[in-house]
């Protein structure tokens, strides 16, 4: 027998697809992959993420990764989702400030070369982790 997998709501009835709903977007985000499209409209415009790997996070300093994206050319439709992983399984995610110890970020654009970086800065170390980023915009044209 073939399975029909339509979307039912809790009375069973199958869901008009015109009306909006709540339900996971389904896209293969993959790291350092081109953006891709969220199924998402802002102001109108389609809505892309990307995914990246920032590698090692800095001891006591800051890094500096040069974003894929350049930031004159888009619109960021939420904050960036940064956070730091390790191989133990710890998940910090970013900005964080602990007492004395902290973990920011920011991004900065150079007009002359229309290169966008994104700096991680910290005063511990964090070498123990790898920094992953995701971000989400619409392109301006």
């Amino acid at each position: 027998m073939a399975v029909n997998n339509v979307l039912k709501d809790k009375d069973n009835k199958i869901l008009n697809p015109k009306i909006p709903r709540y339900e996971n977007l389904k896209y293969n985000l993959i790291d350092d992959a081109n953006p891709i499209k969220t199924g998402r409209k802002v102001n109108g415009k389609d809505e892309y993420v990307t995914r990246c790997d920032i590698g090692t996070l800095p001891n006591n300093t800051t890094k500096n990764y040069t974003l894929p994206i350049k930031m004159s050319e888009i619109v960021p439709s939420k904050d960036l989702e940064i956070y730091a992983l390790s191989s133990s399984g710890e998940l910090i995610p970013m900005p964080r400030y602990t007492g004395s110890s902290y973990i920011n970020y920011y991004v900065t654009s150079d007009t002359s070369t229309n290169v966008s970086t994104l700096v991680i800065v910290s005063n511990s170390d964090l070498s123990r982790f790898t920094g992953y980023f995701n971000m989400y915009f619409t392109y301006k044209n």
